[in-house]
């Protein structure tokens, strides 16, 4: 296989991508297309845009290409056979010829109105099963026999794709049509209006900027408009205005092929941005928020962040911690317990954290003549929420976090009432899960950085302007850039230190919660999280494709210097000093001053999707001259063991 070409002209085009999927347009089903682009054909690309004639080089929105021949293969094994796949880890593949021919007709056959409480619990089974394996990517973990309990032939003769908004949709489309179930979701949605004092405000505030920004004050009221008028992040959250339904109520075939490219258009962080529909017009949303307990928060239930981010929960243990799976652009999934910078108390009218898919039937059915089991057609109608003896909107109400009289948080909260109030902090076992799961995370990001290399972005020419914010792009920069996983492994390594705090200082005032029986709590947090970081060992490889080990302890060292930017070798992209180490990396000066001159972006500890990042190197390097910006690496300690013995 070639490497992938990946030709670099124009600048990054300005485009708002926040959070992991794309915003949807108004088109019907038949011509659906999106920002992504996935489902679009080379045809439908303006004529400029395509300097040859090659169906296997995909233009892109910035000015780059997609070369289709470099697209790698790997082997499966089922029942005994063999089979070659494409390795699916950027979603461009799914234009091109050679991917889009890869695949066997998957038609939708529903022969059930509803699902069945035993469909339920078979699908929590299915989630549980996918968590568990801790498989890497999804085409991957759908092709495995030890990830995958509904795995037939037809998954090898077929591709698979999701990011993080995608993943719930997609899985639970995947097992509603190996089990001949019916599927629902809203594939458009508007958002709630403004208040007039919104408005208003709003209208203030552009003035405002009008008057102060001189010659810059048209362009940056164009960027506030296009940041509060994106609706996977609106104020008042979103009203759904229309749905693909299998079966169809006309009687069109569906097919589980097309239904996931449009589920990889349509769906965004956005669609989750809603509670339960709009009173108005009836329209219902795709979820419901339910009581948290054991009942109504199991695997399968996923989980919305309302800064962008959506994943699944794949178990709840006894105890009640949760285990949580979530997917990223680049079709790669990772495993994590709660994602404490995503998972936070907001608004019920965002429709956050814990959602379960609405039961719906079909009324009327029409059935296949020549195949009376099948459902060709009829009317999807869904449960209200009055309906729903799983319904309440309990997790929005902070009142209800208490324990004893005493506040606690909406995580503890949570344990407590899905371990029927059975939930204590130990708090060895809290730094062990932490550092495990700081572990894993740094772990999964060694995919993303070597499909950066493999796919050609990180020997490429650096682009010669940032994107307009570092957490929002299009394409190469979308799919493989890291600012979102390496800003929350930074938050996560701090996290265990205020954890580790929080949990001294609960003991030390004697609070019930708190479970320990030793005699020196501080020694053995240190102990606790030196015995679970000594076991971690992380590897990536090089430019020369040797695998380089790095321990957790060092890699927390070089926290402060690993790169997001894709353009960058794996060495420095991992943050390496070591000249021994950088030796076999082949960046060349101008992407060791893209490197320099953008510490002060990975200094930062907040997610910031409204920045100015659309910078080219000369004006960095003009900011970092005029002390504009600190490209001084963050003076941040690390050393975690040292920081708990501190406290």
């Amino acid at each position: 296989m070639k490497k992938m070409k990946i030709i670099l002209t124009a600048t990054t085009t300005a485009l708002l991508f926040l959070g992991c999927s794309s915003l949807t347009n108004k088109m019907s089903i038949d011509q659906y297309t999106s920002f992504k682009g996935i489902t679009r054909s080379i045809a439908q690309e303006s004529p400029a845009a395509i300097p040859v004639a090659d169906p296997y080089m995909i233009p892109l929105k910035d000015g780059q290409f997609f070369d289709c021949r470099a697209i790698k293969s790997r082997e499966y094994v089922l029942n005994g056979q063999k089979y070659t796949k494409f390795v699916l880890n950027d979603d461009k593949a799914l234009r091109c010829p050679n991917v889009s021919s890869f695949k066997t007709d998957m038609i939708w056959k529903v022969k059930k109105t509803s699902w069945a409480v035993e469909d339920e619990q078979k699908y929590s089974e299915f989630i549980k099963k996918l968590g568990y394996s801790k498989c890497q990517n999804l085409d991957a973990c759908l092709s495995s026999e030890a990830s995958n309990m509904l795995i037939s032939e037809e998954d090898m003769q077929n591709m698979y794709y999701s990011d993080c908004a995608d993943l719930p949709y997609y899985l639970r489309a995947y097992f509603a049509y190996k089990n001949n179930l019916p599927f629902s979701f809203v594939s458009q949605f508007v958002p709630v209006p403004l208040t007039e004092l919104q408005i208003a405000t709003d209208e203030k505030y552009k003035q405002t900027l009008l008057d102060t920004k001189g010659a810059d004050g048209p362009a940056a009221v164009a960027k506030y408009e296009a940041n509060i008028n994106d609706n996977r992040y609106s104020r008042n959250g979103n009203i759904p205005t229309s749905r693909v339904n299998v079966p169809s109520s006309t009687g069109v075939t569906r097919s589980f092929s097309r239904i996931g490219l449009i589920i990889n258009d349509a769906i965004s962080s956005g669609t989750f941005r809603t509670l339960s529909g709009d009173k108005e017009t009836g329209a219902l949303s795709d979820f419901y928020s339910p009581k948290i307990n054991g009942d109504y928060v199991k695997s399968g239930t996923p989980v919305y962040g309302t800064k962008g981010h959506a994943a699944i929960v794949y178990d709840v243990k006894p105890n009640g911690e949760l285990l949580i799976m979530d997917g990223h652009p680049g079709n790669s999934i990772s495993y994590k317990g709660w994602i404490t910078d995503e998972f936070v108390m907001d608004r019920a009218s965002h429709g956050g954290m814990f959602k379960n898919f609405r039961p719906l039937r079909i009324e009327s059915p029409k059935f296949d003549k020549k195949d009376p089991s099948v459902i060709i057609s009829g009317q999807t109608r869904f449960a209200t929420d009055e309906e729903l003896p799983g319904y309440s909107l309990e997790q929005y109400d902070s009142n209800n976090f208490t324990q004893d009289g005493k506040n606690i948080s909406l995580q503890e909260w949570t344990q407590l009432r899905l371990s029927g109030g059975k939930y204590r902090i130990e708090p060895m076992y809290e730094i062990k899960t932490a550092t495990d799961i700081l572990c894993d995370s740094a772990k999964g990001r060694a995919q993303d950085v070597q499909d950066a290399f493999d796919n050609g972005v990180a020997t490429s020419e650096h682009i010669n302007v940032l994107p307009d914010n570092i957490f929002a792009a299009v394409d190469a920069w979308e799919t493989y850039s890291t600012p979102s996983r390496d800003l929350r492994l930074r938050n996560d390594a701090v996290g265990i230190v205020s954890l580790a705090k929080t949990m001294l200082e609960r003991f030390n005032n004697k609070d019930p919660m708190i479970s320990y029986n030793g005699q020196n709590l501080k020694a053995d947090l240190v102990k606790a999280f030196t015995t679970a970081a000594n076991k971690c060992a992380i590897i990536y490889k090089n430019s020369n494709a040797q695998p380089v080990t790095i321990s957790l302890l060092r890699f927390l060292k070089r926290l402060p210097f690993i790169s997001f930017d894709p353009f960058m070798c794996p060495e420095v992209r991992w943050g390496s000093t070591s000249p021994t180490e950088l030796a076999t990396c082949k960046d060349g000066a101008d992407k060791k001053d893209w490197q320099r001159y953008t510490q002060f972006l990975r200094n930062n500890l907040v997610k910031d999707t409204t920045a100015n990042h659309g910078f080219t190197l000369d004006q960095l390097k003009t900011m970092d001259a005029n002390k504009q910006i600190d490209n001084n690496p963050l003076k941040i300690n690390y050393d975690i063991g040292l920081l708990i013995q501190g406290l």
